[in-house]
């Protein structure tokens, strides 16, 4: 029997279809290949979730914001 998302989790699917859309986007922009020493200086600019990075002590580091901060700028 499969289980029923709670209100705090995603369904597959739906998470499939996001990293489906993001990797697209980051594709067209160009950012699949960003080695890591150029992070900070390639998508770090454009990002608009710094504080969050700040707060984790990530900044200049791929995390998870780094998916889609780029695109919110």
């Amino acid at each position: 029997m499969e289980r029923t998302p709670g209100k705090r989790e995603i369904p597959r699917i739906a998470e499939g279809k996001y990293l489906n859309m993001v990797y697209a986007l980051h594709h067209k922009r160009g950012t699949l290949n960003v080695d890591k020493k150029e992070l900070g200086r390639t998508m770090c600019p454009a990002c608009d979730l710094t504080p969050r990075c700040v707060e984790a002590d990530t900044v200049e580091k791929l995390t998870v914001y780094c998916l889609e901060g780029v695109f919110h700028g």
